[in-house]
């Protein structure tokens, strides 16, 4: 197995503003539309960054995706070197590749119908977010299992840390806290306010992911950087980064 690739630091740079302003683009769309309204039902549909049937959710799978690639890729090339264990790899690609479900699948959605029904379930107003209690806890296990490679990461690939550590803060922000907001606060104000909760949660979300992508890319470009050894030469699959 061979897995031949081309990118640089600028690279990934210039993904990131790239990135970041089709955001702007469908942000400002978003609250165009919802201004002026268009009257025609696709182009709604197209630009509600709610809707699950919108660019915004479809440029959301592909990030969350191509995030969990780079882990799987990483995961695919790992060394003794790199200081990261393959396993912790392998869980951040599923852990991608699941919230990349998610979001097409709306399965956190469908774990709060399901649990609803039963009483003793935390929620919050209107009978909403049970989800949240659930990928919170999981997300808690998770990070006490990692402590270490986590430590590892900050030590030895401080940068590519900070930039994935900071958009996983902006997404939390907005897939949590402002979701929570809109729960217990939102639910009995006028539109204007909806409007003004949901371009924020979801233009954070999507810059989080951003962050994080780019996070992940100049960590495989750092891992990739540093000697092979003996032993790697014949055991590696080929990844070809560009340093400069």
């Amino acid at each position: 197995m061979e897995i031949d690739m081309r990118f640089s630091w600028g690279g990934v740079r210039r993904l990131f503003f790239w990135l970041v302003g089709f955001e702007l683009v469908l942000l400002l769309a978003y609250l165009s539309e919802s201004a002026v309204g268009s009257g025609v039902w696709t182009v709604e549909r197209l630009l509600d960054l709610d809707g699950e049937q919108s660019v915004a959710a479809w440029f959301s799978v592909v990030q969350l995706a191509a995030i969990g690639v780079l882990f799987l890729i990483k995961a695919l090339t790992a060394r003794p070197e790199d200081g990261v264990p393959r396993w912790f790899l392998v869980l951040g690609c599923g852990g991608f590749f699941f919230l990349s479900m998610d979001e097409h699948l709306e399965l956190h959605e469908t774990i709060t119908k399901i649990m609803i029904q039963f009483d003793w379930m935390p929620r919050f107003s209107g009978d909403h977010g049970v989800w949240v209690f659930f990928y919170l806890g999981a997300g808690l296990l998770l990070l006490l299992v990692s402590i270490r490679p986590v430590k590892t990461l900050w030590c030895q690939y401080n940068y590519s840390f900070l930039l994935m550590a900071a958009g996983a803060g902006v997404f939390l922000l907005g897939a949590v806290v402002l979701e929570i907001l809109a729960y217990e606060f939102l639910a009995d104000e006028p539109l204007f306010y909806y409007v003004l909760e949901v371009a924020a949660e979801e233009f954070m979300e999507m810059l989080g992911a951003t962050s994080i992508l780019c996070g992940a890319a100049f960590y495989v470009l750092e891992a990739e950087a540093r000697p092979i050894t003996a032993n790697d030469v014949d055991t590696v699959p080929g990844l070809l980064l560009e340093t400069a």
